[in-house]
């Protein structure tokens, strides 16, 4: 695909975003097919216009990594995409609804590292020894595309719906929590709205950052030490509301509570 063409699909996703407008696919309305590759090129183009007004990106995020996520998208493999620092928030703070289209949450396990991984065929043995700490999180996903519908390199392109975490404020070893059997319950207004565990994250939740690690090096791309990678929804994502006071609590890492305001 022509530079030209990438540079105005990427304008069209950064406008639908800053304008909180849900958009049609960039698929159907510029009639073009691209590939994964060019997607991420896309995506990178909407990360630098992002840049040039929001500031500096902050944590990767990898999504499509559980069953329920596949079901509920129908899109059986996984992708990244960049949080900027201006869409962190923390425990117990409020969450504005000023910036979003149609939000929905998901619970996640955050894995930092100590070590750079910038290698061919990286393995899970050697994602588990460089892993520093993890902690728990909750990702905002708000897809700029009409009812979260959208193909894979249309996600892709769309920086996969990234708008917002909320990660909490403890750190784990590895040694201190099992990151494979962690369960997450999502509570809404205080009712029980989903679960789900750390296996449902690719298997493992490292099986996630092992994903990163080789399509980022496929690009030129190093993974940096302490830079936050969210692994992906252990549950699929649920839609929030002005008002919404939600709750996810895990069983050994912390839980993270925020209510929903104007």
């Amino acid at each position: 695909m022509e530079e030209s063409k990438m540079q105005e699909i990427a304008q069209y996703l950064y406008d639908a975003e800053k304008n909180k407008t849900a958009i049609d696919n960039v698929t159907e309305v510029f009639n073009v097919f691209f590939d994964e590759q060019e997607a991420y090129d896309i995506q990178d183009l909407v990360v630098a216009l992002k840049k040039e007004t929001d500031g500096k990106t902050a944590a990767y995020k990898i999504g499509l990594t559980s069953p329920a996520k596949i079901k509920q998208l129908n899109i059986d493999q996984p992708v990244y995409a960049h949080i900027f620092e201006y869409m962190i928030s923390y425990d117990g703070e409020p969450l504005s609804m000023e910036r979003f289209i149609h939000p929905r949450i998901e619970p996640e396990v955050t894995i930092v590292l100590k070590e750079d991984i910038y290698q061919e065929n990286v393995t899970f043995e050697e994602v588990m020894d460089k892993i520093d700490y993890v902690y728990s999180s909750v990702e905002i996903v708000d897809s700029r595309y009409h009812g979260f519908r959208f193909s894979l390199e249309d996600v892709v392109a769309d920086n996969t719906s990234c708008q917002g975490a909320v990660y909490s404020n403890t750190h784990f070893s590895l040694d201190q929590v099992d990151i494979l059997n962690e369960k997450a319950v999502v509570y809404i207004n205080g009712e029980k709205i989903d679960e789900g565990i750390g296996k449902d994250v690719a298997n493992h939740p490292a099986n996630a950052v092992v994903f990163l690690a080789n399509a980022l090096y496929k690009r030129g791309v190093k993974l940096e030490a302490g830079v936050p990678i969210m692994t992906g929804g252990m549950t699929k994502a649920n839609k929030i509301e002005i008002g919404d006071k939600v709750e996810v609590k895990f069983d050994t890492m912390d839980d993270i509570s925020f209510e929903v305001v104007e």
